[in-house]
């Protein structure tokens, strides 16, 4: 993940990769604690995904963001 211009963008979007990401519900960074705190939503997601997103929450609260 990488700062940009103001925006959080991940390792590979698909600007990077020229991929569409049609049918993709992109969620917005500054919504991701009221989803991360929605346990139903947390625990839906696989251990992997559960510890990039702990990874980019500890990252923005480190950072000041």
């Amino acid at each position: 993940m990488v700062w940009v211009d103001g925006e959080l963008r991940y390792p590979a979007s698909s600007r990077d990769i020229d991929t569409s990401d049609k049918g993709i519900d992109w969620l917005p960074v500054h919504e991701l604690g009221k989803h991360l705190a929605d346990d139903t939503f947390y625990h839906s997601l696989s251990p992997t995904q559960r510890d990039f997103w702990d990874k980019v929450v500890f990252l923005m609260g480190k950072t000041g963001h």
